[in-house]
């Protein structure tokens, strides 16, 4: 080929090289766009909900007097309202009424099964037990919030409380258990949500990113009340809280938490009988664990208390034979103690109960024993 053709080749190749370059460049861009677009975000999104989506939300509270809200992360989204209270509540006109009613989920409403509590170390009368428990909280919804009373942020299944460093603890069993850490580094740090201590477990405490004004991460608030008063308000943590109920892994991973931190812990404890003797030894049936647990969720430390007060009122139950005739007793004492702190009492069929499923009072019944 004579040098002049060789530079007519030349001079039509460029510009063609170059266009399939950039249609090449252009095509690739698109792409990358369409598989971002595909991918749903981690970063929680809330916005008003529409009419529309309104019209289908099963849950309108009467008492609900604000706006609906519409939360959306992992391409999950829930509904929930903000109220205003009366009173010394903190959610009032000043703050928007930003205190969240309820919520409702629009997509895969996902309630805990007993096949998932028992998946996770349960036992057939201790799931009921737990079942109890967590309906008379959440309904069985490991999504719900409750930012409006003295704990400023409680979350889940059992209302993991914020200012005393459940919540806390609740995420750190989560960060480290292998079935659930891949979702919570994906969706609660993603959204500034962690803890930032979680050994030993009495140390655990939040750490919350806070955010700027113009959308960017801000200063991490450490610690459990300012990491809770840093969230109370915050509509996007919140609602990140309220989709991380929506995936089996975060409400199953609860499930396992509250049966290593309240109900083997409650039954476990020991008073004075016989010297010292755990209450599991004392206490066999459903009913009774139930009842211990729940304490023991509210507050621990007045479990030994207040069995260790009726037992030195009533002397006789010194001895372990007592407990056999009368092993639920002392639950009569613990409802006047109840009544001081104008908290509901503990009554068989009625609280903490599960609807429609009765837990037994009968010695033996309760299978887990000692756990």
């Amino acid at each position: 080929m004579s040098p002049a053709s060789m530079l007519v080749a030349f001079l039509v190749l460029v510009p063609t090289t170059q266009s399939a370059r950039i249609n090449t460049l252009q095509k690739a861009k698109k792409n990358a766009r369409e598989s971002e677009s595909a991918t749903p975000s981690a970063l929680t999104t809330v916005e008003q909900a529409s009419s529309g989506e309104v019209s289908r939300y099963s849950y309108r509270s009467r008492a609900a007097k604000g706006k609906t809200m519409k939360a959306t992360a992992l391409g999950r989204s829930v509904l929930f309202d903000l109220r205003t209270l009366r009173g010394n509540k903190p959610c009032n006109n000043e703050n928007g009424g930003s205190c969240v009613n309820r919520m409702m989920d629009l997509t895969s409403s996902y309630t805990i099964k007993t096949a998932d509590i028992m998946a996770v170390g349960y036992t057939a009368s201790s799931a009921k037990v737990f079942r109890a428990v967590i309906m008379g909280e959440s309904g069985g919804k490991g999504g719900v919030i409750n930012n409006w009373d003295n704990q400023l942020v409680s979350w889940g299944l059992f209302q993991a409380a914020g200012k005393a460093g459940t919540l806390a603890k609740l995420l750190c069993h989560l960060k480290d258990l292998p079935t659930s850490k891949g979702m919570y580094n994906k969706l609660f740090v993603a959204n500034g949500i962690d803890v930032g201590v979680c050994s030993p477990s009495y140390k655990s405490a939040l750490a919350i990113t806070k955010s700027s004004l113009f959308g960017f991460r801000g200063e991490v608030v450490q610690g459990n009340v300012e990491g809770a008063k840093a969230m109370q308000f915050n509509m996007k943590q919140l609602g990140t809280f309220m989709i991380a109920g929506q995936f089996k892994e975060l409400v199953a991973g609860q499930a396992s938490y509250w049966k290593a931190a309240f109900l083997k812990k409650g039954v476990n404890q020991k008073v004075d009988v016989d010297g010292k003797t755990k209450l599991c030894k004392l206490v066999t049936s459903e009913w009774g664990a139930a009842v211990i647990a729940r304490l023991y969720n509210w507050m621990p430390a007045w479990v030994r208390k207040w069995t260790n007060e009726f037992i030195k009122l009533n002397p006789k139950f010194k001895r372990a034979g007592a407990w056999r005739t009368n092993m639920h007793a002392f639950i009569d004492f613990w409802n006047k103690k109840r009544r001081q702190y104008k908290r509901k009492e503990y009554k068989h069929g009625s609280y903490p109960q599960f609807p429609g499923e009765v837990l037994s009072q009968s010695a033996g019944s309760f299978d887990a024993g000692c756990m």
